[in-house]
């Protein structure tokens, strides 16, 4: 038998989220170190996570692309990817659809499910490859984690925020 579940969860980052929007990432994510840092979608992956891992059943979901971006690959995906994997992907596009408003948003689709010996679809670029694996950064090849540093590994000057916009512009 199949289970459809649909939502439309608020797509926050870890600095516009609600009181109650950071209960629910303690509730959920508490356990992880620099859980904090996660955007709310990664509350969704987390306890699709835990039902497949329990079901054997496969989950997929519609989210911005941050989850696949920055320091949330390595915050969201170890705990997930250590037993699980994503089946198929759908790399970074925008959103549109014919609301008056749309948007505006980068998305990306990712289906996790437990591992098989199978290889797995990504889709990007209109085109669809079958590869081995799909790792957390939506492309082909094996499961790499870039971890946040307090050390450079280079003389170069300290780089806080990336490209975030923090002026208020």
């Amino acid at each position: 038998h199949e289970i459809f579940v649909l939502g439309n969860p608020p797509y926050y980052g870890a600095r516009k989220q609600t009181a109650d929007q950071k209960a629910d990432v303690v509730s959920v994510a508490g356990g992880l170190n620099g859980h904090k840092n996660l955007d709310y979608i990664a509350c969704f992956f987390l306890k699709a996570a835990a039902y497949v891992r329990q079901t054997n059943a496969a989950v997929a979901f519609v989210s911005t692309n941050s989850v696949c971006q920055g320091e949330q690959v390595a915050l969201l995906w170890p705990p997930v990817l250590t037993d699980l994997e994503f089946h198929f992907a759908y790399q970074a596009f925008k959103w549109a659809n014919s609301a008056k408003a749309n948007a505006g948003v980068t998305c990306v689709i990712i289906g996790l499910r437990q591992p098989r010996n199978q290889r797995k679809l990504l889709f990007g670029d209109s085109v669809v490859r079958s590869v081995e694996n799909i790792n957390p950064y939506l492309v082909a090849g094996r499961n790499v984690f870039v971890h946040k540093r307090r050390s450079s590994l280079s003389n170069l000057p300290q780089c806080d925020f990336g490209s975030m916009p923090n002026d208020g512009g």
